[in-house]
């Protein structure tokens, strides 16, 4: 069935999330800098209050690289959120223009039997297809978020498509990045990709400080779904 990820930051955003009948949540904090690591008290907090999967993003701050002590950082706040029961992570690193697979690799132990989404850190890349065959190293990534860019939407599903037909197997797409009703729809009318992550598309003001709005959920699970 089509999936829809909703970003949430807070526990009123996930119930709202919830009521208008998300798939999954990912949990993150301050939005407007592309989600970091949020507090292991909110994700504990949104955990009890709603029963949609949860994914927590765990990233020190807004760039794809991280160094040697925030990986270690990192760790900890994975097996923190591993505790609490959550069905993944969410994390991508680079390093010299390839994914960061030592810090991957470790953020993956670190989470346990926890999933991983690897984010589009993949399209930060010299070569994403080569850093999309790579993931088949790490048995716990089953999602990877890509966001097709650059270009209009339907350069950028045919981006989508291409991955979703070399991705490795266990591993499926989920397109992301600036997706709004447009967006959706045309996800939905193509058969490659059936996972769609969104974030201000259902906010209010389609804003990164608006509340998340369960009707703007309902709507896109909507559109998603028919």
């Amino acid at each position: 069935m089509p999936l829809l990820e909703v970003i949430v930051t807070s526990l009123e955003d996930a119930r709202a999330a919830a009521r208008g009948g998300a798939g999954r949540l990912e949990v993150v904090r301050a939005l407007d800098q592309e989600g970091l690591t949020p507090p292991v008290d909110l994700v504990a907090a949104i955990a009890s209050a709603v029963t949609v999967p949860l994914r927590v993003m765990v990233r020190a701050r807004n760039a794809f690289e991280a160094t040697a002590d925030e990986v270690a950082g990192m760790c900890a706040d994975a097996r923190a959120m591993a505790a609490l029961g959550v069905e993944g992570i969410v994390c991508g690193y680079v390093r010299d223009g390839v994914l960061d697979a030592g810090a991957i690799a470790r953020l993956a132990q670190a989470a346990g039997t926890c999933r991983v989404t690897v984010h589009r850190a993949l399209e930060a890349t010299r070569d994403p297809l080569a850093a999309l065959a790579s993931l088949a190293a790490f048995p716990q990534v089953d999602r990877v978020l890509v966001t097709g860019l650059p270009g209009e939407w339907p350069a950028r599903l045919a981006r989508l498509e291409q991955f979703a037909r070399m991705v490795p197997a266990g591993v499926r797409v989920i397109a992301g990045g600036g997706v709004d009703a447009e967006a959706v729809g045309l996800i939905a009318r193509q058969a490659s990709i059936d996972e769609v992550h969104v974030g201000r598309a259902v906010r209010v003001a389609a804003t990164a400080e608006g509340a998340v709005d369960a009707s703007r959920v309902a709507s896109l699970v909507a559109a998603l779904t028919t």
